[in-house]
This record gives structure tokens, C-alpha cells and sequence, in this order.
């Protein structure tokens, strides 16, 4: 479906509010044709998880476990001596 839209002065077009709040990727292929793509945004230090399938893999199957409440031992719980605190960063 093509429908015509008139950029404003300063260059903005609206797409409609079907696509508000959303982020999208711009380039221009040939002169006068420009190419949006709806896209999602991954910060670097988080990438690292996209690129590790056995990582992700382990994410995933600990987020299930979790919605179905299930959950480890916690390994403090009877640990007396809390000097491990002094550890823990900020």
C-alpha cells in the first residue's frame, strides 16, 4: 500500500501513530529513495550475550525455570561468617 506523506519544515514525516515510540533504521539507496526499517536496538556491553548461543541458551532456560518458580538452594542462606560482603562491589 502506498500513501503520500509531506515531510514539515524541518525535514520531520510522520508515519502515524501505529508506529509511535518505535525505533527504525534509515538509509538512503539510490538518490531520492530511502529505506525504513523498524529495528531494535542492543547496547555493546550486552551484545556479547547475542553472539554466545551456549550463553543465551543457559539465559533462557534459567528465565523459564523462574516463571515457573523454580529456583536453587541459596548457597548463603546458612553461612555464618559474612566476610564475603566485603567482596561485593557497589
Amino acid at each position: 500500500m502506498q500513501v503520500v506523506k509531506k515531510t514539515d519544515s524541518k525535514g520531520r514525516l510522520q508515519l502515524g501513530m501505529a508506529f509511535a515510540n518505535m525505533t527504525f533504521l534509515v538509509s538512503e539507496k539510490e538518490k531520492g529513495e530511502i529505506i525504513v526499517k523498524k529495528a531494535v536496538v542492543i547496547p555493546e556491553k550486552e551484545m556479547w550475550l547475542y553472539k554466545n548461543k551456549e550463553a543465551m541458551n543457559s539465559l533462557m532456560i534459567g528465565v523459564e525455570q523462574a516463571k515457573q518458580g523454580k529456583f536453587g538452594q541459596n548457597p548463603l542462606k546458612n553461612k555464618k561468617d559474612k566476610s564475603w560482603l566485603d567482596e561485593i562491589e557497589d
